[in-house]
């Protein structure tokens, strides 16, 4: 455990370091960084899967379907068994920092106005509002259900993965999004946005929440002037000259 500790914190160190890097790299460079660290992901969480013991097998009842720990079988994919595998060896170090995590039906409102050189991360969150009102380093948001996310400024990068039927809104220097569904990006940013295994997704132009720092806070870190970024998006799995099919530009009704 404690080796697939250290190595996972690595992999977490090199994809924080890949999403800012890549804000410098030309477009084609870029790419390949983003892929081959993605293999480097998927290679990792297939060797949790191999040494985390499988859960014991059982029936539910006469006439119920088969279960593993009390869940479906058939809902046993491979993507949520390594989820699994990664709760059950206390894996997550982003859990040891700031954020907020495992929450339901709440409105999450935080002041981190006074403190930008810290990470904040938001995971496993279902039917929340979540209000960051200040600047943070980097954010990190992880396995969202239908959430409505604002964060006033990000210094550095967001990564946000694993999103379904849910509004993000953040002022950032990169945003790279992964494994999103249905999901509306509200973006203002110093770099094309990035896109990855996501389908059906909107962009849209960072909108105001009126806080009463808002301009200083987006002056200090450089994001306070728009520069139409939110609209040249790099969807890194079409690779063609055409429009990705994956992700389309809000229409202006529905911002």
């Amino acid at each position: 455990k404690a080796a697939l500790r250290a190595v996972n914190a690595r992999v977490v160190d090199l994809d924080r370091a890949t999403a800012e890097w890549s804000y410098f790299l030309p477009a084609y460079d870029a790419r390949v960084m983003m892929r081959k660290m993605g293999e480097l992901r998927e290679q990792f969480e297939r060797a949790v899967a191999c040494v985390t013991p499988r859960e014991r097998f059982r029936f539910k009842s006469r006439g119920g379907r088969a279960t593993v720990g009390g869940a479906a079988a058939s809902a046993a994919t491979p993507a949520n068994q390594t989820a699994v595998a990664m709760a059950a060896l206390d894996l997550c170090d982003a859990d040891d920092g700031p954020g907020t995590r495992d929450r339901r039906g709440e409105t999450i409102v935080i002041d981190r106005a006074t403190n930008d050189g810290e990470d904040y991360a938001l995971e496993r969150l279902v039917d929340c509002d979540i209000f960051v009102l200040g600047a943070i380093r980097a954010l990190r948001a992880y396995d969202l259900r239908r959430c409505r996310v604002y964060v006033l400024a990000i210094a550095g990068s967001a990564l946000v993965e694993n999103i379904v039927d849910s509004v993000v809104c953040v002022a950032t220097r990169q945003l790279r999004v992964h494994a999103a569904r249905r999901t509306n990006f509200h973006v203002r940013a110093t770099s094309r946005p990035i896109v990855e295994d996501s389908r059906e997704v909107a962009f849209a132009p960072r909108f105001s929440i009126e806080s009463p720092n808002e301009e200083e806070v987006l002056k200090a870190h450089g994001l306070f002037e728009e520069n139409h970024m939110w609209r040249e998006v790099d969807d890194f799995l079409w690779l063609k000259s055409s429009q990705s099919p994956h992700w389309r530009l809000l229409d202006e009704r529905d911002r």
